[in-house]
């Protein structure tokens, strides 16, 4: 490229020569193909970035300060730069989109309408069971014993049973009672503490 012949058109288009701008295109235009043949942007064809880099030939036109620098410096590095942009917008969002993009389908809002009322279930359950767990704490310690081993250890009763060293069938009667013990203390206190 000729530098002075490169300046005097880009004074020229900033002026409003139509011919002087696409005098520009042409001197640009072998760095422009080249840029744009070695750049691969996720959702960009060759056309495109070569669009681009137009594009951001003519804002450095009409942006292009001719005090400070030489016109060709200021628009290689304008384009260069716009490309690199591109590059990284195109980095960030490449997980947003495509293959890995999340698609909101009916199945899917169902989905998530299905996972918010688990969660409100979960949110009773766990009051629920804490205030069992404040109706078990008001059992005798045999009672308490047994029922926090087969229901919150999740421990079958026949372990209890060899644990403790006594006869499986006494365990399941020790079992029955401390449930009935425990339905009484849950019937003395008012429904409404807890159920859900």
């Amino acid at each position: 490229m000729n530098f002075d012949k490169v300046e005097n058109l880009a004074i020229a288009a900033k002026n409003g020569d139509s011919k002087a701008q696409i005098m520009l295109m042409d001197e640009f235009k072998p760095f422009i193909i080249k840029l744009s043949s070695t750049s691969i942007i996720h959702g960009y064809e060759r056309e495109d970035l070569r669009n681009e880099c137009y594009q951001t030939l003519f804002k450095c036109i009409f942006q292009y300060n001719f005090d400070t620098h030489r016109f060709i410096g200021y628009a290689t590095n304008a384009i260069k730069n716009n490309i690199n942009n591109l590059i990284k917008t195109s980095c960030k969002r490449s997980n947003a989109e495509g293959s890995k993009a999340l698609i909101m389908d009916d199945k899917f809002v169902s989905q998530l309408a299905e996972d918010d009322e688990h969660f409100e279930d979960r949110i009773c359950n766990k009051a629920y069971n804490r205030s069992i767990k404040d109706f078990v704490s008001q059992l005798n310690d045999r009672d308490k014993e047994l029922i926090q081993f087969v229901f919150y250890e999740r421990k079958q009763l026949k372990e209890y049973s060899i644990l403790k060293n006594i006869r499986y069938s006494t365990v399941l009667n020790r079992k029955n009672i401390a449930l009935k013990n425990l339905k009484k203390i849950m019937d003395a206190h008012e429904p409404s503490q807890y159920k859900n």
